[in-house]
């Protein structure tokens, strides 16, 4: 009996916290929301058409959504009832289509094309406001798919929704750790319905995808990986010769460190020239004038990167962990994340079944602990951040990689500290050396301005002896 209790008590728990965290939110006018909490991931399918170096989904697939879970019909299956669940609830939250190289895979264009015809047919009240969708954009080899993607976004927007593509590729002089994975693997599953030659990826090629995401006003989400970083100059100005040749802003690029555990020492301090180099370069492009780059940093978001050390969230962790309620389809599990899937992680499943013409939800909850302390916890507070200087200013690790490097997600990889120590002090001695510190800092809160002044204190202190990277 007081085992049943437990287990009882414990489902009341989740689904009540779910309820008040999400489910509650996603019921009210946009207007009224709370918007740190309006998101729903849907993790549709592990393969890819690359075989990026630093991709974890590329290493540990089989482990994150294992073989047995990849049944498509059953996918499909899943995602329409969680669709028809959804519009049945009046829940209406913002939606990232999660998967490797989505708009090449027969799976992932049932699914969305189900969406379209479900949400058709729904009030207007119930539909998302916007489907995400990261691409790494090889579907531009192919008219029929690019064709397929376009009558997507049109008819998405038909019904007040914008269908956004993410372009999760990290540009021709990175491309080389990020290969096509037919050169690597072979054909690949009968899942896919176009498969591009290895070298397909030229010049033609990128020229199309900034083509694309000009006609259509998408952004570019390249990583920043350690070994591409010898390479990452030459990189940033081929995206910004591209963005003058087709007209886009210079400012339409969102970087983002990987962060991994194999930062090298020479990796790091090649990613701090590259800190001080885009800054410089964006420091000219405002004409030097303060208020220009001030709104560079704080209103054009500084490429991400740069104003990250600068601004604060609303929430215990910069990434979307927080934000998003993520849903694997292949067994409807809720997740901590897309690189958190491992066997045992699980916060519970949906249990969703048609019923009478109407679909039937039950909760069942497996791990209500990990549950509320994922979406309550602050990293701030982690081991060893809990006393660093920069805690108020860093991005803190992604709890996947640290659970995959040191067995504890909440662990700091002391590689990746390091990474961001260096990365954030080469930002702030760059303002120190353009004489504009002093007036960007008095922007920022009294934490993060007095952890950056220390932290410029002990880095210039220490310099070239603790904080010299190369030899």
């Amino acid at each position: 009996m007081g085992v049943e209790l437990f287990n009882q008590e414990n489902q009341a728990l989740g689904r009540g916290f779910l309820e008040r965290y999400f489910f509650s939110n996603w019921r009210l006018p946009r207007e009224k929301r709370n918007l740190n909490f309006d998101q729903l991931e849907l993790i549709v399918s592990p393969l890819c058409s690359h075989a990026c170096a630093y991709c974890y989904i590329n290493r540990f697939k089989d482990e994150l959504y294992p073989i047995e879970l990849r049944d498509e019909e059953k996918i499909v299956e899943h995602a329409a009832l969680v669709i028809d669940w959804l519009i049945q609830e009046g829940l209406s939250p913002n939606i990232d289509f999660f998967s490797g190289a989505p708009l090449e895979q027969r799976v992932c264009f049932e699914v969305l094309e189900m969406m379209l015809e479900r949400y058709a047919q729904a009030e207007a009240r119930v539909r998302p406001e916007r489907i995400v969708v990261p691409t790494p954009y090889s579907f531009l080899l192919s008219e029929e798919l690019t064709e397929r993607v376009e009558r997507l976004i049109a008819g998405f927007a038909e019904l007040g929704i914008r269908f956004a593509l993410s372009a999760s590729f990290d540009g021709k002089y990175c491309e080389q750790f990020r290969p096509l994975a037919y050169a690597k693997e072979g054909p690949l599953s009968d899942g896919y319905l176009f498969r591009a030659e290895p070298d397909a990826r030229d010049d033609a090629f990128y020229d199309k995808c900034f083509a694309f995401n000009k006609k259509h006003g998408f952004g570019f989400h390249p990583m920043l990986y350690a070994r591409a970083m010898p390479y990452w100059k030459e990189n940033f100005l081929w995206f910004q010769e591209n963005f003058k040749k087709h007209g886009i802003p210079p400012f339409a690029l969102y970087l983002l460190e990987v962060r991994n555990q194999n930062w090298t020492e020479e990796q790091i301090w090649l990613l701090g020239e590259f800190i001080d180099f885009i800054i410089r370069w964006a420091w000219k492009l405002c004409k030097e004038d303060l208020s220009q780059f001030e709104s560079f940093l704080f209103k054009k978001r500084g490429f991400n990167i740069l104003s990250s050390p600068l601004t604060t969230t609303g929430r215990g962790l910069g990434c979307s962990k927080q934000s998003m309620l993520y849903l694997r389809l292949g067994d409807l599990a809720i997740v901590p994340c897309h690189r958190e899937m491992y066997k045992g992680e699980e916060y519970g499943f949906l249990r969703l079944k048609r019923e009478r013409g109407k679909v039937e939800c039950e909760i069942e909850i497996t791990n209500p602990e990990k549950l509320i302390g994922y979406y309550s916890f602050d990293a701030d507070a982690w081991p060893y951040c809990e006393t660093c200087v920069l805690k108020y200013s860093c991005s803190h690790g992604c709890t996947g990689s640290q659970l995959e490097n040191m067995g504890d997600p909440f662990t700091p990889i002391p590689t990746v500290c390091k990474m961001e120590h260096y990365k954030v002090y080469r930002e702030v001695r760059t303002f120190q050396e353009l004489g504009i510190y002093e007036a960007i800092t008095r922007r920022l809160s009294p934490q993060v301005k007095a952890g950056l002044d220390l932290l410029l204190e002990l880095g210039s202190r220490a310099e070239p002896n603790e904080i010299r990277f190369r030899s």
